[in-house]
Parts: structure tokens; C-alpha cells; sequence
């Protein structure tokens, strides 16, 4: 991804690994050790606005509930897997869309698919609306109770300068509305402008292929070990 000072992101990247081609905002790395095309897209946010994201990121891809997994997924069947997520920069926040697929002739179509899904946030209904920030409070309070998540949070809340406690974190979530929601939509999230990368494999192994190789790399230690 292009870095907040118009770093290329190709300058991120080991070159001895990876073919690449840098067109701009998406990054396309043909690697050999991927079975999958992969696509990783999304866009920025300022930096304030993580507990939003979050609510957003859980209606958008959180779950097989969600819109990209019920529409793209399931009814479309473009891809394995597809996902959002959301993510502290630091410097700003970022919400980003995760896919798997086999057949590359399909990207172009899941990216004018995702982009449809990203467009259609707004007709987001209140119920959709509170059960995502359930789930959401839901996971606030697991935190606590899981020391690598809690040193994560308080990672998170140190970069978003946040000295708050869970209890408060929560309240404050409680306190936004749909309103708010779909305010955060219009003015940050339909005409934003996406970042991403496409890993394109530069060959396909089958995975039954694979298992035959490992049972007889594995049969060739045991009988050297014999």
C-alpha cells in the first residue's frame, strides 16, 4: 500500500521474492508458494474514528452474516473466502477487504462487486446496525480477559490516545447511532479512494499434488532413519 508519504509500494516489498508490478494503487505480486489468487484492498479513514470502523467492518465482512460473505460468496460464488477488516495505522485508520479465489478471469468482476457492497452501506437498516455493535461490545469485553488482546487494545488506545477504561470504551460505543453511522458513511466511505494488492500465483499445485509430495518426502526420512 502506498504509504501516507507517497512511498511506492513496491519499495516495501523483497524484490528477490516476488515479481511485481506496481500500477499505481494496486500492487500486483506474482508469487510461486500461493495456491490462491488473493486480493487485499481498502481504503483510509482519519485517525478517530476506529470504534465506527469497527461497526462498519463487522456489517461489511465480519462473519458469514455479513454483505460481502451473503453476496459475493455464497449468491455470486466468486470466491473461497472474503473478509473486512479493520486496522490502527497509527497515523490514520483503515478499513480493508481480504479475498481468496481460483479463477483470475473473475477479479475485475469481485472488485466491481466489493465496490457495490461498499455502495450499499447506506441502506444499512437499524436492527443490521445494532446487532454489528453487539458484537462488537462483545468482543470489547473479551479483552480484557485475554492477555495478548488486552496488550493489543491498550496498543490501540495508546496510539489513539485513549486513556480509557473498557467500561468507558463501551459507553461510548452504546452512544452511537445509525445516524452517525451512516454520517461516517457519506463522508468518508463512498468516494475514498482504494489501495490494495492482487498475489497472483505464477503456478497452480493441486493440494491432493501437495499431500503426495509431503507423504513422500516423510517416507524418504523414515527410511533413512531406518
Amino acid at each position: 500500500f502506498p504509504s501516507h508519504d507517497n512511498t511506492p509500494a513496491s519499495e516495501y516489498i523483497n524484490t528477490n521474492e516476488y515479481m511485481i508490478k506496481d500500477t499505481g494503487n494496486v500492487l500486483i505480486i506474482k508469487e510461486d508458494n500461493c495456491e490462491q489468487d488473493k486480493i487485499i484492498t481498502g481504503f483510509r479513514v482519519p485517525k478517530g474514528n476506529m470504534d465506527i470502523c469497527a461497526i462498519y467492518s463487522q456489517i461489511l465482512g465480519g462473519g458469514m452474516t455479513s454483505k460481502l460473505f451473503k453476496n459475493i460468496r455464497e449468491e455470486k460464488k466468486l470466491c473461497y473466502s472474503i473478509f473486512s477488516f479493520k486496522y490502527d495505522l497509527g497515523f490514520e485508520d483503515y478499513i480493508g477487504i481480504g479475498v481468496s479465489f481460483n479463477d483470475s478471469n473473475n477479479t475485475k468482476l469481485i472488485i466491481e462487486n466489493i465496490n457495490k457492497e461498499i455502495d450499499n452501506m447506506l441502506d444499512v437498516e437499524e436492527e443490521e446496525f445494532n446487532r454489528a455493535k453487539t458484537v462488537y461490545i462483545a468482543d470489547l469485553c473479551a479483552t480484557d480477559e485475554n492477555s495478548q488482546n488486552f496488550m493489543s487494545a491498550l496498543i490501540t488506545r495508546h496510539n489513539n490516545n485513549m486513556h480509557v477504561s473498557t467500561e468507558d470504551r463501551i459507553a461510548e460505543v452504546e452512544n452511537i447511532t445509525i445516524s452517525d453511522f451512516k454520517d461516517f458513511i457519506k463522508k468518508y466511505c463512498l468516494d475514498n479512494q482504494m489501495y490494495g494488492y492482487w498475489m497472483h500465483p505464477t503456478h497452480k499445485k493441486s493440494i491432493l499434488q501437495k499431500f503426495k509430495d509431503l507423504f513422500n518426502k516423510t517416507n524418504n526420512i523414515i527410511s533413512q532413519l531406518k
